[in-house]
């Protein structure tokens, strides 16, 4: 009943204890003292920052701190063009940039020795998407786990 209670606070957009939401969900099936005690602690911290808030921010982001990668379409696909719907409407309002970040851990589970996948989708300034996973798979590195995340 605790960790439904905490996934609807994350649903809500309280995205900070998703990660220890999930890793409470895993010991749903056989909880022990300990899983109880930091239930106790997960919750005294949502009491304590009963304030917290989304802020929508309507701003475009400004990722000028990021490094984008280009690449040269043309020289792969030639002049193809997409072709349009004829009756497809004409855009209106402002422009939207979606942004999603991804990152895993390197077997962060210590019984199971598998990495957990973590993304966090923004729309504008504002985050709209919270995902964490404990992966599939079993990897033998740091890079093999983030392109299983990516």
């Amino acid at each position: 009943m605790m960790v439904g209670s905490l996934n609807w606070v994350v649903t809500l957009g309280q995205f900070d204890v998703h990660y220890a939401t999930q890793t409470m969900a895993r010991y749903n099936m056989v909880p022990r003292q300990g899983h109880f005690e930091t239930m106790k602690r997960i919750f005294g911290y949502l009491k304590h920052h009963a304030k917290m808030q989304i802020v929508y921010d309507t701003e475009l982001p400004g990722h000028m701190d990021y490094q984008a990668v280009t690449y040269n379409w043309f020289e792969h696909y030639g002049h193809c063009t997409e072709e349009l719907p004829h009756d497809m409407p004409v855009p209106e309002g402002n422009p939207v940039r979606i942004t999603a970040f991804f990152d895993a851990d390197h077997a962060g589970c210590l019984s199971t020795r598998r990495s957990t996948t973590g993304i966090l989708t923004f729309l504008k300034n504002t985050p709209v998407k919270s995902y964490s996973k404990c992966q599939s798979t079993v990897e033998l590195s740091t890079y093999s786990s983030e392109t299983v995340a990516g």
